[in-house]
């Protein structure tokens, strides 16, 4: 029991390989929430253009609506 408690206390650092796969999938992973942060916000900031836009669309199209009556 002494023993495995000084081997815990003292090991080195562990040195291992990798490889690239874990890296590849962190990038891909950071690379599509900044895209989706990027997205969204860019819907949210075009909403309220959209509202105006179908507002005076639909305003344009009653008073089209009345002349060909």
């Amino acid at each position: 029991m002494i023993a495995a408690t000084i081997t815990l206390f003292t090991a080195s650092a562990a040195q291992a390989y990798i490889g690239p796969g874990a890296g590849i999938a962190f990038v891909g992973s950071l690379l599509t929430v900044i895209l989706v942060t990027i997205l969204s916000l860019f819907a949210l900031l075009i909403l309220p253009f959209r509202i105006l836009f179908r507002r005076f669309a639909a305003a344009r199209k009653k008073r089209a609506d009345k002349k060909m009556q």
